[in-house]
């Protein structure tokens, strides 16, 4: 199977080193991933200015632009050269549950393969804040690269590209969001819904010069709360279970008893 790897940490990061390791023993994997971190880039995109691309070695290739700009490089020009079968995105160094995937660069590169037509999993781990997170040897990718490697079949499963002109009727695309905390070994495997994640944080407006026209802005994430949600990803996460989940890649309007509702024109 031929798979395109990316993440938004950056090209040659622990995690991605580590899940492509793996997959390379089974499968073609080719690494289209950005030349520096573009951690909660979430779905931008490029428009305006070109990408600049380095090869890197065989089936690797640095971008200039974010995980969906790699995402887009890497299934519509001729940087590569072969239909790919799956885009994996991660390991990503932190979580990306509940409501945290919009924000992420990491999903939103799984979410633009979906749109494309292309199965994607998104795959994250997680540690704890009191760990150095720079230090490498606080991160064991390999449990979580393993199950990834090995469920791979089960994990494509569950993933629904959206389809090109899709006909009224047509369920919308889904990507697999993957998650696990930083355990030896794993309990097991839970289907889970998104929580919600409420940052007790601030944001810090701070006057820049003399003129008292130019600030600048720095938001303090400190203390994180989820919302206890049935079968959370966040609770599989935290009681030692790999999450997956099946987001949603394609906006879904919903309403509710609007029946009575008067417009003015």
């Amino acid at each position: 199977m031929n798979i395109l790897i990316t993440n938004d940490d950056g090209y040659g990061e622990w995690g991605i080193e580590a899940i492509a390791e793996k997959l390379s023993a089974r499968h073609n994997v080719y690494i289209v991933a950005p030349d520096g971190n573009r951690s909660g880039s979430g779905m931008s995109v490029n428009v305006a200015t070109p990408l600049q691309y380095r090869k890197m070695g065989d089936k690797r290739f640095t971008c200039s632009g974010t995980p969906v700009d790699c995402v887009i490089a890497g299934l519509k020009t001729d940087i590569i050269n072969e239909r790919i079968d799956l885009v994996v995105s991660g390991i990503n160094h932190g979580s990306n549950i509940g409501t945290d995937i919009l924000y992420s660069g990491t999903c939103s590169a799984a979410t633009e393969a979906t749109l494309m037509g292309t199965p994607a999993i998104a795959v994250s781990l997680n540690i704890s804040p009191d760990k150095d997170w720079r230090d490498r040897n606080n991160w064991d990718f390999e449990p979580l690269a393993d199950f990834v490697a090995d469920n791979l079949t089960n994990l494509m499963s569950l993933a629904r590209p959206s389809i090109s002109h899709a006909a009224v009727g047509d369920r919308p695309g889904v990507f697999v969001n993957v998650n696990a905390f930083g355990f030896k070994e794993f309990r097991g495997v839970r289907l889970t819904n998104c929580c919600f994640m409420k940052h007790d944080g601030s944001a810090k407006l701070t006057l820049n010069g003399v003129n008292k026209n130019d600030f600048t802005t720095v938001f303090w994430g400190m203390h994180t709360e989820a919302a206890r949600r049935e079968d959370s990803d966040y609770d599989a996460c935290e009681e030692g279970y790999v999450s997956v989940s099946a987001v949603l890649a394609e906006p879904v309007a919903e309403f509710r008893d609007i029946d009575d509702l008067t417009w003015i024109f």
